[in-house]
């Protein structure tokens, strides 16, 4: 299944119908009928639920990306020693640290530098790939689909977060995962939708 957020709405690609959804089913011809309909309505502020329904989930999702200019970036879930992972907050959101990959940079590379850049620590390193996330917004009037490389980071940093106010975050700190829920609240769904790929894959992770 290919995810695509819009803040609190989305686009699922997958090959299966989801059984009693009140969500909008779309295949792949009617997607593409539709799509300028449902880009006009995230831009009036409408909700959007969609999940697009076919045998080639991915082809169909090159086909809808293919309608917007790719951005890529990549952030991290940095853990320390203590079991927290950080959090910030920027634009009223709690958001996990990120950035646009720049020419010439390894996605890897470009993770750690805006990790480092927006939580003011350097002791940070790469463990393992957690997944890509997508989502689109609409910049200087142009709608554009980012494709955001996250990963599992650690850190012997227990305290000392400094946020990157420059880039609008207000706060960095560290939240113990069992209080993580208290926070999902005052989060996009994208962000919650990669916190729970982190904890799986923790869970497989040898003990």
């Amino acid at each position: 299944m290919y995810k695509v957020f819009f803040k609190r709405n989305y686009f699922y690609f997958t090959n299966k119908i989801p059984p009693n959804t009140e969500e909008l089913v779309l295949n792949r011809e009617t997607m593409k009928i539709m799509l300028p309909v449902l880009i006009n309505n995230l831009n009036k502020n409408e909700a959007v639920k969609v999940t697009v329904s076919d045998q080639n989930p991915k082809e169909t999702f090159s086909v809808f990306a293919k309608h917007f200019k790719e951005i890529n970036a990549a952030g991290g879930v940095v853990e320390n020693t203590k079991g927290e992972i950080i959090l910030i907050y920027r634009n009223n959101f709690w958001d996990l640290p990120k950035g646009k990959q720049e020419q010439e940079e390894s996605i890897e590379h470009t993770a750690l530098r805006e990790v480092k850049e927006e939580v003011g620590t350097t002791d940070i390193e790469i463990v393992k790939f957690i997944d890509y996330s997508y989502h689109i917004y609409k910049i200087n009037n142009e709608w554009v689909i980012k494709k955001t490389a996250w990963y599992l980071m650690k850190t012997t940093n227990t305290t000392n977060l400094t946020p990157q106010l420059i880039e609008g975050i207000e706060r960095a700190t560290w939240v113990k995962l069992k209080e993580i829920s208290k926070y999902l609240p005052d989060m996009y769904p994208l962000i919650i939708d990669i916190l729970q790929k982190y904890l799986d894959l923790k869970l497989k992770q040898p003990k």
